[in-house]
């Protein structure tokens, strides 16, 4: 398989072809939170001709550098959700982003933190997408209240600039939520 990641067998690929197709063959900046074992990223690049991708988690380890030579338009990078001043350090080096993955540790207070410091620093007609969101079901209390979040951020669409928004459910594990900034 060209790319080891989850998405495939989820069956995620085509919900994000169909997000991505307005996007697709501009030059933009794109940030996958949490990278794995980078197979996404490596879709990405390939999916983007014209992309920029930073792939960013809170340990990069040593073999994911190998991934650098997948791409001269891939970039990684240590960064905390958590962490405000972690995640502004990722924008201003690396941004404005017109596309941010949040695919991270899927923690209610981080994914939170991390929507809070980026969304305003997105360019306009920008999307920010929070993967498994629904992984509030497991039955560790640090996973619940991700399904809160996304009803809050909808709530407060006018508030935040939202000009479009959609909920993907392909299975109990897998969720997508997204969000266009006007």
């Amino acid at each position: 398989m060209k790319y080891s990641t989850d998405k495939i067998e989820h069956g995620l690929i085509s919900e994000y072809e169909k997000i991505f197709s307005d996007y697709k063959y501009k030059k933009i900046n794109i940030l996958e939170i949490g990278i794995g074992k980078g197979g996404f990223l490596k879709w990405l690049i390939d999916y983007f001709p014209k992309a920029k991708v930073v792939g960013g988690d809170i340990i990069v380890l040593k073999n994911q550098d190998r991934l650098l030579t997948y791409s001269d338009r891939l970039s990684i990078c240590q960064l905390d959700q958590a962490d405000s001043e972690s995640l502004i350090k990722t924008i201003n080096k690396y941004g404005p982003f017109d596309i941010i993955i949040d695919d991270g540790c899927h923690k209610a207070v981080a994914t939170n933190n991390a929507f809070n410091v980026m969304w305003p620093k997105m360019v306009s007609d920008g999307l920010y997408i929070i993967e498994d969101f629904i992984a509030g079901y497991w039955s560790a209390p640090r996973f619940r209240g991700m399904p809160n979040i996304i009803t809050e951020i909808m709530l407060k669409k006018n508030e935040l600039g939202i000009s479009d928004y959609n909920i993907i459910l392909k299975e109990p594990k897998c969720s997508i939520a997204y969000f266009k900034k006007k």
